[in-house]
């Protein structure tokens, strides 16, 4: 079962998920990405859900671009 906001989780999993969120949230910050149409784009990481027994991590991340321009899934999952 995978950590889940609102319902009761172990702390262990409350520190895990922040410390990779923290963690993949500074090693991002130093990168900006381009697009398959030449936009530039950077990666925030949104959430981080951690398994009880810590072994699997879903993490979300969000394009996010200066000029507001529209970036694709498929864009973000390339530059990953």
């Amino acid at each position: 079962e995978m950590l889940k906001l609102g319902k009761k989780n172990s702390q262990r999993q409350l520190k895990v998920s922040e410390y990779l969120k923290r963690s993949l949230s500074e090693l991002l910050q130093s990168f900006v990405f381009q697009s398959s149409n030449d936009n530039f784009f950077s990666i925030i990481i949104s959430e981080v859900n951690v398994s009880i027994d810590l072994k699997i991590a879903k993490v979300f991340v969000i394009a996010f671009s200066k000029d507001n321009l529209s970036i694709t899934d498929e864009d973000v999952l390339q530059a990953l």
